[in-house]
């Protein structure tokens, strides 16, 4: 699967998670649920099946995957990603060099669950998280804000956006770093 072919099943799948989250918005009541519900939507659209060896091209959905920094011959968590869809084949190595980033194409997705009172301001720092993860993968950066009225969420969603508009354009490739930044609503 080509790098577009995988970022595009993994924009189906955040796009069926939304179906999902407005038909019955209590399937997500916390930011696990969230994670838990978009990684089997994306792993349903990948094609994901675990009974098979893994193959070339064959990807799967991880969750808490640690990338790891070396400083003066000593590693540390440089970066945790909540959801990385890697090639499944490329593992072997990731697993060999345990103190190491994974290699290969893949779809890092940063999860931000904005209950009614949170402020915008904390989505900033997955924004940073960029600058640390390899440059094979795209990061996907995915709010879900929660409301009381369809107007509440266009106003944070409109102070989202205004604030980390130089970061990215939402929904479509930023050029200058494969950045890209989904809006989720949920009306409760």
């Amino acid at each position: 699967m080509e790098k577009e072919q995988l970022e595009k099943k993994v924009k189906d799948g955040i796009m069926e998670c939304q179906n999902i989250i407005l038909i019955h918005p209590t399937a997500v009541m916390s930011e696990a649920d969230f994670e838990r519900l978009l990684c089997h939507c994306i792993s349903k659209n990948i094609g994901e099946n675990v009974e098979n060896v893994p193959k070339n091209n064959t990807f799967s959905v991880h969750t808490q995957i640690s990338h790891y920094n070396k400083k003066n011959g000593k590693y540390s968590i440089g970066e945790r990603v909540d959801i990385l869809v890697l090639d499944e084949s490329q593992l072997q190595f990731c697993k060999d060099n345990r103190k190491d980033k994974y290699y290969g194409t893949s779809v890092a997705l940063e999860l931000k669950y904005l209950h009614i009172g949170d402020s915008v301001s904390i989505v900033d720092k997955d924004f940073v998280k960029w600058e640390n993860l390899k440059t094979e993968s795209s990061l996907f950066i995915v709010v879900l804000i929660e409301a009381n009225s369809e107007r509440r969420f266009r106003i944070k969603r409109k102070i989202l956006l205004s604030t980390v508009a130089n970061n990215y354009i939402e929904g479509r490739r930023s050029y200058h770093n494969k950045l890209y930044c989904y809006v989720l609503r949920k009306l409760v």
